[in-house]
C-alpha cells in the first residue's frame, strides 16, 4: 500500500515540475517501472496468495529494461543538445 502513495506522490510532483525540467520525465518513467514490478510481485504474493511471487530471474530482467531504457532516454536527450 505505501508503495501506491509513493507512485501517487511521484506523478503528481512530475506533474508539477515538468514544466520547469524536462529531463525529470525519463528518472520518473523508470522509478514508475520499478513500481510496476513491485506492484506485480506484491499481488501475486497478496491477492494470489502465490508465496514466491514473481521469479527472481523476470525481477532481474525488468530491471534491466528499465536501466537500459533510462540509459538510452538519457543518451538520446544528451545528444540532441
Amino acid at each position: 500500500m505505501g508503495g501506491i502513495v509513493i507512485m501517487i506522490t511521484l506523478i503528481l510532483g512530475v506533474i508539477i515540475l515538468y514544466s520547469k525540467n524536462k529531463e525529470i520525465l525519463p528518472l520518473a518513467l523508470v522509478i514508475i517501472g520499478f513500481g510496476i514490478v513491485g506492484f506485480v510481485d506484491d499481488f501475486k504474493k497478496l491477492i494470489l496468495r502465490d508465496t514466491k511471487g514473481l521469479k527472481p530471474a523476470y525481477k532481474i530482467v525488468r530491471f534491466t529494461n528499465n536501466i537500459s531504457a533510462l540509459c538510452f532516454i538519457f543518451d538520446t536527450i544528451r545528444n540532441r543538445n
